[in-house]
């Protein structure tokens, strides 16, 4: 893969942050990719942006070009990328105990969770090293 192709997956996957980007992109033999490949990549954008003027760290982890769902309506392919985001112990707290007492017929995870949007690969082909 070329680096003109990195560059085109950053600006048409914005928010989708490192590691669900480098889990898409750089896939060996079946395993996804690791924190030496987190590091490379951010150190070619900050290479990239120094030398085009344009902040592709920023686009790649724009949280406002996530999607927002309920924490239970997650993809199960991402699951891993919600991440250390804060969710309310209150509302679970209050949710139990309205289920002991009979209030609500089952448990419902309603709090919202920000993901990544589905990977988009365009005209550029995926390396199948499998």
């Amino acid at each position: 893969m070329f680096d003109a192709d990195v560059l085109k997956l950053v600006l048409m996957n914005p928010g989708c942050g490192y590691q669900y980007f480098v889990d898409q992109v750089c896939q060996i033999d079946g395993r996804r990719g690791g924190t030496n490949s987190k590091y490379r990549l951010r150190e070619f954008l900050e290479d990239m942006s120094e030398h085009d003027g344009v902040d592709y760290e920023a686009w790649l982890t724009n949280p406002d070009a996530m999607i927002v769902v309920k924490q239970d309506e997650v993809p199960d392919d991402r699951t891993k990328y919600i991440g250390q985001q804060r969710r309310s112990t209150v509302s679970s707290f209050t949710q139990r105990r309205d289920f002991r007492e009979g209030k609500i017929d089952e448990i419902r995870i309603n709090n919202r969770v920000r993901i990544p949007r589905e990977f988009k690969w365009g005209d550029v082909k995926p390396i199948d090293r499998g």
